[in-house]
């Protein structure tokens, strides 16, 4: 999981709003790789008798939950955040003009 973050290293190519897009996509990617051998080696945790070493092996499940709810519960507050307010806006003004604008003498 920890090596998934070489993807962020790479080249940013394109430009606009896909710059760095690749890098994005290419540490989420290697984050599912991880997540799936974390899901594997809990599975197969279940053999292993009680004690440290079967609790060894349930930590990178952990860890990538962990990640995955963090990552969506960040994607969550950032949306619910950005959501308008119930109360309108003042359409008055905020500040009034200083005093009365003179046209320019040629």
């Amino acid at each position: 999981m920890l090596l998934s973050g070489l993807a962020l290293t790479a080249d940013a190519t394109g430009d606009g709003f896909t710059r760095g897009l690749n890098r994005l996509m290419g540490f989420l990617l290697w984050q599912c790789a991880a997540t799936a051998l974390a899901i594997l080696l809990f599975v197969l945790s279940r053999r292993l008798g009680i004690g440290g070493l079967r609790r060894a092996a349930r930590l990178p499940a952990a860890l990538a939950v962990l990640f995955w709810v963090l990552l969506v519960g960040s994607i969550a507050v950032a949306v619910w955040s950005n959501r308008p307010s119930d109360s309108q806006p003042n359409p008055a003004p905020t500040t009034q003009p200083s005093s009365d604008a003179r046209p320019i003498a040629d």
